[in-house]
């Protein structure tokens, strides 16, 4: 078997096994947006969860992690527009943004070109970018994916941090956020 078909048959199968894991063990975290209702992530059973949020108007983080140890962290931040009725961000704005978090992880990064990845899901659509850290600090992380999601009038920013192969984590958490949902709030 060449390199290049055994890479693809160790991608295929660690995308099965994290598809397969988000399906039998899954379970949904519900994060509160106050007055703008909430919502929800379906993630692995195993994975702890912790919501964030500063003052009661603020966009929560939500932290993601494994049941033990430092193998990878998920933030998640839904943040809705300022102004009513705002539109929702264009494709190309949303990449635009992107391209700028991805100009500023190039200097720390191994690769030497940083490729913005677009996504659907029925949430809405996203773009993100993957690197590899040059000079992994102490208790950091080797791998970053980041990005964010378009989510009807949320702008849902996302942050993957990875030791170890990053690849199930990765599509675990774009999985729970291409298949995000909104709850309105109560009375609405």
């Amino acid at each position: 078997m060449t390199p290049t078909l055994a890479l693809f048959h160790r991608l295929l199968a660690g995308l099965l096994l994290a598809g397969l894991a988000l399906g039998a063990c899954a379970r949904d975290v519900r994060v509160p947006l106050g007055t703008r209702g909430a919502v929800l992530f379906t993630v692995p059973d195993a994975w702890r969860d912790a919501i964030e949020q500063s003052a009661a108007d603020d966009p929560p983080t939500v932290t993601f992690a494994p049941p033990a140890g430092r193998a990878f962290q998920v933030l998640i931040t839904p943040m809705w527009p300022g102004i009513a009725n705002a539109p929702m961000i264009s494709p190309g704005a949303l990449r635009e943004e992107v391209r700028h978090a991805a100009d500023a992880a190039q200097p720390r990064a191994t690769e030497r070109e940083l490729k913005i990845v677009d996504f659907t899901g029925p949430a809405g659509y996203g773009a993100y970018f993957s690197a590899t850290d040059r000079e992994v600090e102490p208790d950091g992380y080797l791998h970053l994916t980041q990005g964010m999601l378009a989510a009807s009038d949320l702008r849902v920013t996302f942050t993957i941090l990875a030791n170890g192969d990053p690849a199930p984590v990765v599509q675990q958490a774009l999985t729970a956020l291409r298949t995000l949902r909104r709850e309105p709030a109560k009375g609405r």
